[in-house]
């Protein structure tokens, strides 16, 4: 449902034969892959895909702990979603006679240096430990540097026009023609950690608001004016003496999120394709900067962080407006959870008004698939087509019917608001290659939450700075 629902809102199409470029003779030659077990679409677009016997050779695949359910799943399961890509494993398995091996190390910044290291050591001893890897790209992509990755766009295999790759990040990732690092629908963190704006459908009915929120979201009418127009019409009679029910509560990402899908861009290109930072003290932008810390400042009572409450988490969504936090804590997060099902619906962020083009959606992980130098790029390419295309096709599928069956009334419209979600998933190139112009990101939100006057000065102070460490990205990745 999810991956036919998307197709009707963007109008995208699946390119079935661009990876289809060897002639029928070409073809003949190769070894003959089995698709048994394969059904319907996921047999029209694999059996386009370039033949490969591998011999049962280990097909080895570096991951971190924090998403590991959604790769390292060796055995069926009555979990629905480990055994999808227990499945998913699998089928990629038998239709190249490969042998997939995942090695788990810590994501996060307190796992990054062993991360990296263990590429550097792997690769630099020539042995090709890793096939592919998919990890943070503030710790990944300086690698790049030291010769350890290919340039994807090196390959033809990848369909990059295709509805399981991130189109938005992908193309922040280019310069000059290089890709090191890409996002597909295998780096399932680009889902499970977008920002997303969750609604109490009993406590929206409840207060007798006319917008039908998700014909908004459709015609493009839901905007940062309609969410504030509603929080602060809320009835929240009875906050001062902590009974009440409240307007919006955040998670600690939400401030960050809101900029982005306001439309606030850190970089362009300029004339020569390279990359600039943009002027952030123009007008547009303080006006952008200006509503959220007024939302996030002057109504005490409209956005509060979940601990400033005194809600248990468990039920919160039977007393709250909104609740923006990741797409992932409707499956796993008791921030969503109940005892019984309750009524919730899911949006996009809000754009700032009717007349920017898109929504965005802010992904909170920053990880992104890279093939090792030591790896044979062809035949990553091959298999990592494969999983990003059965990771869209039915893990994917499997998540969201599962985690909106628990939570959802209205399934259907939610799955719909979820592929919108998933096709506008986006990550600025400030926050693509270098850590410190990711933390430029956290520095927006966090002096939002602060309350501080402006961001201008911050930025004045260190524009010549972040402009030397975008200038040596350019020379770095434009190579």
């Amino acid at each position: 449902m999810f991956k036919r629902i998307t197709s009707v809102i963007l109008l995208l199409s699946m390119l079935l034969c661009v990876c289809a470029c060897s002639s029928k003779d070409e073809k003949d030659d190769e070894s003959s892959v089995s698709t048994s077990g394969l059904t319907g679409d996921e047999t029209d677009y694999l059996s386009t895909l370039r033949k490969m016997d591998d011999g049962g050779k280990e097909f080895r695949i570096l991951v971190t702990t924090q998403l590991e359910r959604f790769y390292n799943q060796n055995n069926a399961s009555s979990v629905v979603v480990d055994n999808a890509a227990y499945k998913r494993n699998q089928m990629v398995n038998e239709l190249f006679n490969t042998n997939i091996v995942y090695t788990v190390l810590d994501g996060n910044a307190s796992g990054s240096a062993a991360f990296s290291t263990e590429i550097s050591t792997t690769t630099m001893s020539g042995q090709g430990s890793y096939d592919l890897v998919v990890g943070q790209n503030y710790y990944t992509l300086p690698l790049v540097s030291d010769n350890m990755f290919h340039n994807l766009k090196d390959s033809d295999t990848f369909n990059w026009d295709a509805e399981w790759y991130h189109q938005n990040i992908n193309e922040g990732g280019t310069i000059n023609g290089n890709l090191w690092g890409a996002s597909g629908s295998f780096v399932t963190s680009q889902l499970a950690y977008a920002m997303a704006c969750f609604y109490s459908k009993t406590v929206y009915e409840k207060n007798n608001f006319e917008y039908d929120l998700y014909d908004l979201v459709r015609k493009g009418n839901w905007t940062y004016e309609v969410f504030l127009e509603l929080c602060t019409a809320f009835d929240n009679t009875g906050v001062d003496e902590g009974n009440a029910t409240y307007a919006a509560i955040r998670h600690d990402h939400a401030a960050i999120g809101m900029f982005i899908a306001m439309g606030v861009e850190f970089v362009s290109k300029d004339a020569k394709g390279n990359w600039t930072f943009n002027e952030f003290y123009d007008s547009a932008f303080e006006d952008i900067y200006e509503k959220i810390r007024a939302l996030y400042n002057d109504y005490p009572s409209v956005m509060l962080n979940s601990s400033e409450t005194k809600i248990p988490r468990n039920s919160m969504m039977a007393q709250t407006l909104f609740v923006q936090t990741l797409v992932d804590a409707i499956l796993t997060d008791e921030l969503l959870m109940a005892n019984d099902k309750f009524t919730v619906g899911i949006l996009p962020m809000p754009k700032l008004n009717e007349e920017q083009d898109n929504y965005r959606t802010r992904v909170m992980r920053d990880e992104l698939f890279l093939i090792p130098i030591t790896a044979d790029l062809e035949r990553s390419a091959l298999v990592t087509e494969a999983l990003n295309y059965v990771t869209w096709d039915i893990v994917n599928e499997a998540y969201w019917e599962t985690a909106l069956e628990l939570r959802s009334s209205d399934t259907e419209d939610d799955m719909e608001m979820l592929g919108i979600i998933a096709n506008t998933v986006y990550k600025d190139t400030a926050q693509y290659f270098n850590e410190d112009l990711l933390k430029l990101t956290s520095q927006v939100g966090l002096k939002v939450m602060d309350n501080e006057a402006s961001f201008a000065t911050w930025w004045a102070r260190n524009k010549k700075a972040l402009n030397r460490q975008l200038a040596a990205i350019n020379t770095t990745y434009g190579q």
